[in-house]
């Protein structure tokens, strides 16, 4: 956006405070859930497993771009539909843990 000149500098700039403070809002209700969905012995596993997904995940931005810039957008939007359609299908057969336990005690 060359036209609208610096002006556009402290909008980026507010967008990333507020993609910072997105980002650290979401870890803390994930791990809430988890930790509402694990047993106590299960508890500390979970959490690591999850952790170190979401490290690896931290990767996917970065391997997104690269894709784009070697292949096209149509081929990452296409990618990310596919696994969000394959995540989405291996969630429905989970139980609600939370309806399990009730029902076992």
């Amino acid at each position: 956006f060359p036209s609208l000149g610096s002006g556009i500098l402290p909008l980026y700039l507010a967008l990333y405070v507020f993609l910072g403070i997105t980002a650290g809002v979401v870890g803390w209700p994930f791990l809430n859930w988890v930790m509402e969905y694990t047993g106590e012995t299960w508890r500390p596993l979970y959490l690591g497993i999850s952790n170190t997904l979401g490290a690896i995940s931290m990767l996917a931005p970065a391997l997104a771009g690269w894709l784009a810039g070697t292949t096209s957008y149509t081929v990452v939007f296409a990618l990310s539909l596919a696994f969000a359609a394959i995540a989405g299908l291996l969630s429905l057969p989970l139980l609600d843990t939370r309806k399990h336990d009730a029902q076992a005690n």
